[in-house]
C-alpha cells in the first residue's frame, strides 16, 4: 500500500499533495473548510518578486494535468480532495495506518451543481465575509472571486432553513438534511500541513482595533490592495489616505506571545511598497522592532523600499488615539531619545501567526506531542510518532518558501519507503500527412443561458455529429475516440475537467469558452461560430505525433560533498539510485569540520555515506563539463589526474557557500579577535576563567548586509546567540556585549534571544557597527562610552563561492547579481533550475543554518525523484523540424531562448532538445523556409481555419 493522508489544504499541504502523488498511488487531502487554500489564497503579490506565480507548483509535463491558474482551481488523477473533512480517530502504524474521517455536509451536491449561482442570489440571510472584509456574503456562498472547489457551501450558523436556494437550483443539488459521512481510509503515512491562523487584535484595546474605523489588520488591507479589492481607503469615509502607519509585530514578541512570525516584517514592507506605487504622494512609515528581512533577496527588497520613500522608525508603539471628528488616528513613539506624535489617516496592524484553531486537539488525535505554544513539536519534520510527518507553520511561524522546502521534505519522508517507479524510453515522432478524421461537435445549453440552436445552425456541413446537451457537466455520457470533438461550454476549470474524464482520448479534443464571450449578442453568436471553426480545422490538420516519454538514468550525480550533498546522497542512495559524489576537497564534510558542536553529526554522515552501497566518491575533483539532455547527462569529471564521463540522469548542486574571511576589526593580526565558530571551540575546549577572559564583544553582521555583501546570512544572529548563552552558563559572572543592529531570531528563535537576555547578554543596539581601537585590551567606542574588552567576536557571514561563475557556465544556469545560483522561482520552486534535471540545495542556493540545509537535501531529494519517476517530462506543445526544407542557416538556433536547439554537423540541418523546449515559437517565427514548426501551431492549422472563416 503506498497511500500518504495530508492534513490541511493551504500552500504547504497542496504541494505535499502534489509531490507525494509523484510516487504515491494514491493521495488523500483533506479540508474542514468548505474551500482549499488556506490564507494564501487571501494573498495576491508574493515578495520579492511582487507576482503571484502559484502556478509554479505544477509540473512543467502539461500532458496529464493541464496548466491552470492553482488560485482557482486544482486538478490531479491521484489526489481525492476531500473537504469539510476532520480527523476523528488515527489507529495503526506507520504503513498500516487507519484514519476515521468525519465529512460534513456542504449542503450542495458537488456531481449535480453548475455554479450557476441562482441560490446565492435569493439567499436572504448575509454576514460580513471572511475573504473580503469590507463587503458581505450570504449564508450559502463562494469563498471569493475564485474558490475551489466553484461550488457554493451552506454556512449552517447562519442558514435558517428557509428553502429558497432549494426551490430555485435547475439541477437540484441542494441538500438541506445536514448529513454527515463517516470513512474510513488505509494509508501508509500521513503529514500535518495544518497552517495557521491570522493574528485577532481585538484584545488588545490600545489599538483600537474593532472601535476605530481606521484600523485595519495586515489581511484586510492585503484585499482592499489586491485588484478586486476597493484600494487604499480610509474606511470611515472613502477618502484616499495620505498618510498610512504601519504597525509591525502585533501578537508576537511580547509578554503574552512571544515567538516572533517569520514573515510579517516582509509582508508589512510588501504593503506598504505597493501602497506606494497605487498611491506615489502618501507618506507611509512603518514601526518596526528589528527587520527581519533573512531571507533571499529580502534585504535588497527592503533597501528598495527605503529609496522609494517609505520611512521606517523603530520602536513598537504603545497606545493609539482617535480623532472623534476627522477619525484620524494619532500614534505616539519615540524617535531619537524624543517623544514624538504624529496624526495618520490609516494605521495597519501587522498581525503575527498563530497556531489554527483545534490544533492541540488535533495532535492528540494524532498521538503526537506540541510546545508550550501550541505548535506541534518536531524533530526536524519527524514528530514523535513513526510514520506521521509535520511541514510548513503547524510547527513553528514561517514563510512561503522554507513551507514550499518542508513540504517537499515531507513528502519524501513520507513515501521514501514506497517503490521507486522507472519508466521506459518513448521517442517523439511527427508525420507530416493530414489526419483524415471527422470532427464532431458538443453544445452545452447550460440551462438555456447559451443559445445553443442559433449557434448550431448551418454547422451541419462541417462538424458531424452535432450533441446538444442541456447540461454537460452534469450528464454522464461517454464520447467515444473515433472522431475529434470541438467542445462549446462554460469554462471553470472544474467542469471542464469533469467533462473530459468522460472522453477515451483528451488529446483529440478543442474546448471554446462560449459563455464567456456571448453577451447575447449577435456578433457574440458569429464570434463563436468562428471559434468553433478554428478549433475544427486546428484538429483536422494537426500532425500526427506520440506523446514523448523523456528517458532517464536512474542516477544523480551531487556536485558538493558538505552536509547538505551528504544528506541527500545518503537518502538518494537509500531509495535505490546511484550517485555520484563530486568534492572538490580531499575529505568529506565542509565546514561542518569547524564546528566542534557538530562533529557528532559530521561522524553519523560520513559512516551512513561509507555504508551507502551505491554511493560513488570522487574526492579532489570537479567538473570540466556537462553534455546531453535531462534524464542523459554526461559529465566530464577530472578525478586522480584523469578525465572521467559519468553519465547520469539528473545533477544536484549543493556547493554551499564560503563563510567571510573579514579584513577588518583586526581578525588575523590580533589573537584576540575570533569568528563566532572559533570562539565555540574555545567555549567548548577552555575554561575562559582560567585564560582571564571576563568581558566579551560581539559585533553581529559582519561582511554582511552592507554595499558589497547586502544580505543576511541567516545563521550568524542563531550562533551568537547560542555561544553567548554558553559563555554565561559557564562564566556567570562574566559579561558579553553583543553590538547589532538587528537581531534575525525569525520563528522560535525568538525564545534563545529572550533566552540570551534573561542570562544577563547585553544587546547593544546601533546603526553603524562600531570599530574597536585594539591593542592589549580592546576597547569598543559606543554612545559616548568605552567598553574594555579581553576578547572580541565577529559574527560573519556566508559568501558565493569563486566556483559559482566557472560552474554555472558550465552548468548552464543563471546567478543572481550577488553571485548565488538563481532558482526557478523564488517562492514556489526554491529547489529548481530553470535547466530541467538540475537541482539546488544549501549554501549555493543562498545562506542557511545546518537544519535548514539538511532539509533542503531532502526537498531536492524529493524533487530528484520526482524527476527520475516522471512518466512524461516533454511539455506540450514542443517544436520539430522538417528536415527537407531546412537550410542549416542556424537562425532558429541563435534565437532559441533556453539554448536547446543545435545544428547537426553531419547533416546540416537544425534539431531540438525535445525535453528542454518550452514551446515558446520563438524558432518558428524566425524561420525563413518555415521547416520549424510548433506542435498545434503549424501554418496548415492556423491558416485553414482562416480560409474557413473567410469562405
Amino acid at each position: 500500500m503506498s497511500r500518504v493522508l495530508i492534513i490541511g489544504s493551504g500552500v504547504g499541504g497542496i504541494r505535499a499533495s502534489l509531490e507525494a502523488a509523484k510516487r504515491a498511488e494514491k493521495v488523500f487531502l483533506i479540508e474542514r473548510s468548505p474551500f482549499i487554500g488556506g490564507e494564501i489564497s487571501f494573498l495576491d503579490r508574493q515578495f520579492p518578486t511582487d507576482r503571484c506565480c502559484m502556478c509554479q507548483m505544477l509540473s512543467s509535463s502539461r500532458v496529464q494535468e493541464e496548466e491552470y491558474c492553482l488560485r482557482r482551481s486544482f486538478y490531479h488523477p491521484k489526489i481525492n480532495v476531500l473537504t469539510c473533512s476532520e480527523l476523528l480517530k488515527v489507529e495503526g502504524e506507520e504503513g498500516a495506518f487507519k484514519v476515521s474521517i468525519i465529512t460534513k455536509s456542504r449542503g450542495v451536491n458537488e456531481d449535480l451543481c453548475i455554479s450557476c449561482g441562482r441560490c446565492i442570489e435569493v439567499c436572504p440571510k448575509s454576514i460580513r465575509d471572511e475573504f473580503d472584509p469590507f463587503s458581505y456574503r450570504k449564508a450559502i456562498y463562494l469563498n471569493g472571486p475564485a474558490p475551489f472547489p466553484p461550488i457554493p457551501a451552506i454556512d449552517w450558523t447562519l442558514c435558517d432553513l428557509c428553502s429558497r436556494c432549494e426551490a430555485v437550483c435547475p439541477t437540484g443539488a441542494i441538500d438541506l438534511k445536514k448529513k454527515e459521512e463517516v470513512k474510513v481510509l488505509e494509508v501508509s503515512s500521513l503529514i500535518l500541513a495544518s497552517g495557521f491562523l491570522p493574528f485577532d487584535p481585538s484584545g488588545l484595546t490600545q489599538y483600537g482595533y474593532g472601535r476605530f474605523a481606521n484600523v485595519l489588520t495586515s489581511f484586510e488591507f492585503e484585499r482592499a490592495l489586491s485588484p478586486l479589492g476597493n484600494g487604499p481607503i480610509r474606511p470611515s469615509d472613502g477618502s484616499i489616505p495620505r498618510k498610512v502607519a504601519f504597525l509591525m509585530c502585533v501578537g508576537s514578541r511580547d509578554k503574552e506571545w512571544i515567538p516572533c512570525s517569520s514573515a510579517c516584517c516582509m509582508i508589512g514592507i510588501k504593503q506598504a511598497r505597493i501602497l506606494k506605487e497605487i498611491l506615489p504622494e502618501s507618506e507611509v512609515v512603518l514601526f518596526f522592532m528589528d527587520l527581519r528581512t533573512f531571507g533571499k533577496n529580502y534585504y535588497l527588497y527592503l533597501e528598495e523600499a527605503k529609496h522609494r520613500g517609505i520611512r521606517f522608525v523603530r520602536g513598537r508603539v504603545p497606545k493609539i488615539w482617535e480623532d472623534p471628528l476627522t477619525k484620524g488616528l494619532l500614534v505616539r513613539f519615540l524617535e531619537q531619545e524624543r517623544i514624538k506624535e504624529e496624526l495618520f489617516d490609516l494605521v495597519v496592524l501587522v498581525v503575527g501567526q498563530r497556531p489554527p484553531v483545534g490544533l492541540e486537539n488535533l495532535a492528540k488525535i494524532l498521538g503526537i506531542q506540541t510546545d508550550n505554544w501550541g505548535f506541534v513539536n518536531s524533530e526536524g519534520l519527524i514528530t514523535s510518532r513513526k510514520g506521521i510527518y509535520v511541514c510548513g507553520t503547524a510547527s513553528g511561524p514561517k514563510d512561503i518558501p522554507d513551507t514550499i522546502i518542508e513540504a517537499q521534505a515531507a513528502s519524501f519522508l513520507a513515501t521514501r519507503k514506497f517503490e521507486f517507479p522507472q519508466k521506459e524510453m518513448k521517442g517523439e515522432i511527427f508525420q507530416e500527412e493530414e489526419i483524415p478524421k471527422e470532427v464532431g461537435l458538443i453544445l452545452c445549453k447550460c440551462g438555456g443561458e447559451i443559445p445553443s440552436e442559433e449557434i448550431s445552425k448551418g454547422m451541419e456541413e462541417f462538424f458531424s455529429p452535432i450533441c446538444e446537451k442541456k447540461y454537460l457537466c452534469v450528464e454522464k455520457e461517454i464520447f467515444p475516440s473515433d472522431r475529434f470533438w470541438v467542445i462549446g461550454a462554460c469554462n471553470p476549470y472544474w467542469f471542464k475537467r469533469k467533462v473530459l474524464n468522460r472522453f477515451e482520448e483528451v488529446q483529440g479534443v478543442r474546448w471554446v469558452n462560449v459563455k464567456g464571450i456571448l453577451g447575447g449578442e449577435i456578433q457574440g453568436i458569429e464570434r463563436v461560430r468562428g471559434l468553433l471553426l478554428t478549433e475544427r480545422e486546428r484538429l483536422r490538420r494537426k500532425s500526427a505525433g506520440t506523446i514523448g516519454y523523456l528517458y532517464v538514468k536512474p542516477s544523480v550525480l551531487i556536485i558538493g560533498g558538505g552536509l547538505c550533498g551528504m544528506e541527500a546522497a545518503i537518502n538518494l542512495s537509500r531509495e535505490g539510485i546511484q550517485v555520484h559524489l563530486v568534492e572538490k576537497e580531499g575529505r568529506l564534510g565542509g565546514i561542518l569540520w569547524h564546528y566542534p558542536s557538530r562533529r557528532g553529526l559530521l561522524e553519523e554522515k560520513l559512516k551512513e555515506i561509507e555504508e551507502g552501497e551505491s554511493i560513488r566518491v570522487y574526492l579532489n575533483s570537479r567538473v570540466l563539463s556537462v553534455d546531453g539532455t535531462p534524464g542523459d547527462f554526461k559529465v566530464k569529471v577530472a578525478y586522480q589526474s584523469e578525465e572521467k564521463v559519468i553519465e547520469v540522469g539528473a545533477i544536484l548542486l549543493a556547493i554551499g557557500g564560503k563563510t567571510y574571511e573579514p579584513k577588518e576589526y583586526g581578525y588575523g593580526s590580533n589573537p584576540k579577535v575570533l569568528l563566532q565558530r572559533e570562539f565555540e571551540e574555545l567555549l567548548l575546549s577552555e575554561d575562559l576563567r582560567d585564560k582571564g577572559i571576563r568581558r566579551v564583544g560581539v559585533i553581529q553582521c559582519v561582511g554582511s548586509r552592507n554595499e558589497v555583501h547586502p544580505w543576511c546570512s541567516r545563521f550568524c544572529c542563531e550562533e551568537a546567540l547560542k555561544n553567548a548563552i554558553l559563555f554565561k552558563d559557564k562564566n556567570p559572572e562574566g559579561e558579553i556585549f553583543v553590538f547589532h543592529r538587528d537581531i534575525n531570531a525569525y520563528g522560535l528563535k525568538e525564545l534563545l534571544y529572550l533566552k540570551a537576555r534573561e542570562k544577563g547578554v547585553i544587546f547593544l543596539r546601533c546603526d553603524q557597527l562600531p570599530m574597536p581601537e585594539l591593542s592589549d585590551r580592546i576597547r569598543i567606542p559606543f554612545e559616548g562610552e568605552s567598553f574594555e574588552l579581553d576578547l572580541l567576536v565577529l559574527s560573519v557571514g556566508e559568501v558565493p563561492r569563486e566556483d559559482n561563475y566557472e560552474l554555472s557556465r558550465i552548468l548552464g544556469l543563471q546567478l543572481t547579481g550577488e553571485g548565488f545560483f538563481k532558482e526557478a522561482e523564488p517562492k514556489f520552486r526554491p529547489l529548481e533550475t530553470l535547466k530541467e534535471g538540475i537541482f539546488l540545495a544549501g549554501g549555493c542556493h543562498s545562506p542557511r543554518t545546518f537544519e535548514e540545509a539538511q532539509i533542503q537535501a531532502l526537498g531536492a531529494v524529493q524533487a530528484i525523484l520526482g524527476f527520475l519517476s516522471k512518466e512524461s517530462s516533454l511539455p506540450r506543445p514542443i517544436s520539430f523540424v522538417q528536415e527537407r526544407r531546412c537550410s542549416g542557416c542556424g537562425l532558429c538556433v541563435e534565437a532559441c531562448p533556453y539554448g536547446v536547439r543545435f545544428l547537426d554537423d553531419e547533416e546540416k540541418v537544425a534539431r531540438v532538445k525535445a525535453p528542454l523546449c518550452q514551446g515558446c515559437g520563438v524558432c518558428a517565427s524566425i524561420c525563413p523556409n518555415g521547416a520549424t514548426k510548433l506542435e498545434d501551431f503549424e501554418e496548415r492549422q492556423v491558416i485553414g481555419g482562416v480560409e474557413l472563416l473567410l469562405r
